[in-house]
Parts: structure tokens; sequence; C-alpha cells
């Protein structure tokens, strides 16, 4: 459906397709970890606003994930035999400058070639996040 839209649309920028369903595609990947169980959603009201409240049901594997990404992007073992799925998120967690995952831009400068190889299967998502992220001027914890 997305790759039928960006086919038959006048050339855009990456940040733009990224930017079209910013909204949207939130709500989906939220609803989808709150039907997984992953996430709990509490819903209320604040005066007049619409609030919720995100926790995750199981901390322990976040934080054992992040472990693992940080691992996967400080090195260790070379990058063809680490999991596909840690090197795409260890791609768009330095994208995102997730400060969990790499506390600094000395070790992030420092890991580039090895950062440049995890993002290679994933290098336009990784750069339009990136991009996005550096044009709102948020940098993520």
């Amino acid at each position: 459906m997305v790759w039928e839209q960006i086919s038959n649309s006048p050339p855009r920028s990456w940040w733009w397709w990224v930017q079209k369903h910013n909204g949207k595609a939130v709500r989906v990947v939220r609803d989808e970890l709150a039907a997984a169980r992953v996430i709990s959603v509490e819903r209320r009201r604040i005066l007049l606003f619409p609030v919720e409240r995100i926790r995750l049901r199981k901390t322990y594997l976040s934080r054992r994930l992040a472990e693992r990404v940080g691992g996967a992007i400080r090195g260790g073992r070379p990058v063809g035999h680490l999991d596909q799925d840690v090197r795409v998120l260890a791609a768009l967690a330095t994208a995102a400058r997730l400060k969990t995952v790499v506390p600094s831009w000395r070790e992030m400068r420092l890991r580039q070639d090895r950062i440049q190889q995890m993002s290679a299967p994933v290098e336009p998502i990784a750069t339009a996040l990136r991009k996005s992220v550096e044009a709102s001027g948020e940098y993520t914890t």
C-alpha cells in the first residue's frame, strides 16, 4: 500500500513520507503493542484533555534488549554474526539518537563504521529517521 503511494506520487523526500501518517502510525503501533500485551495503556482525562499513560508490562525485557543493542553497537562480535533484528534495532536506535543505547556522541563517532555496516539493509529508513529527529530538534532518552 505505501509502496504504491510512493510509486504513484511525484518525487518526495523520505522525511515527507515519514511525517505523512505520523499520528496514525503511532496509534497503530501502540494498539498492536497493547493487543500483544507488551504495554498497558491507561486512558484518562486531565481537565478536558484526554491523556494516555503507557507502561511496559515487563521492564526487564526492555533493559535486556537495550543491553543487546548497545553491545552490538560497541562491538565484540563481527556485524555479520549478530542477529538481524538486533542489527536493525541498533541502526534505528543510533539514527534516533537513543541515549539509553549510545550515551555519547563521542562513542557514536568511534563506532561510525560499525553503525554504517548495521544500517546498510535499512539505510533509507535510518536516514529518514535521523533527518526527522534532527529536524524536530528532539533527542530521545
